[in-house]
């Protein structure tokens, strides 16, 4: 992953020549690409104390197929984060963690 000079994500891939543009992605690609590295950074923090990582409705463009292997990142960093998840389709999220809903 290269960054431009303001920190943004200006490409993706072995050499910055031959990167991959990050605007050329698709959107659930950009949406999975962040969230791995929001995951990375708390997991950094975390080496030195307990942290807690907040998603709010991070993965509305992801696709059915990619979901599971989200599910199994956030399942992951979940023993070493506290994963809290806010979204309006909480049946993307079955199967991990315990639901809270708000009326």
């Amino acid at each position: 992953m290269f960054l431009d000079e303001s920190l943004g994500i200006s490409g993706l891939g072995r050499a910055r020549d031959s990167a991959y543009a990050f605007g050329s992605l698709s959107q659930g690609a950009k949406e999975q690409l962040l969230l791995c590295l929001r995951v990375a950074a708390a997991q950094e923090v975390a080496a030195e104390e307990p942290q807690v990582l907040i998603l709010d409705d991070a993965l509305v463009s992801t696709d059915s197929a990619r979901q599971e292997r989200v599910l199994d990142l956030l399942s992951g960093a979940a023993g070493r984060l506290q994963v809290v998840v806010l979204t309006c389709h909480p049946e993307r999220y079955r199967g991990i963690g315990q639901a809270v809903t708000f009326s």
